[in-house]
């Protein structure tokens, strides 16, 4: 994740705004902060999945 996010702007900034918003947040249980970035992390992590399949990357490679 974080090698997309520093690859890819519009997917940091996406971050980074999400981020912002939710530091403003009071959060009791830092399990609700996780719940709420779940959704753009998947979305971040499924571009980053698509990428990798069309270019034939692989960890380690």
């Amino acid at each position: 994740m974080n090698d997309r996010l520093r690859q890819v702007a519009w997917d940091r900034v996406a971050y980074e705004q999400l981020k912002r918003q939710l530091a403003q947040r009071g959060w009791t249980d830092m399990n609700a902060n996780a719940d709420a970035e779940g959704p753009l992390i998947v979305e971040i992590t499924s571009r980053a999945e698509v990428w990798a399949e069309s270019v034939g990357w692989a960890p380690g490679l």
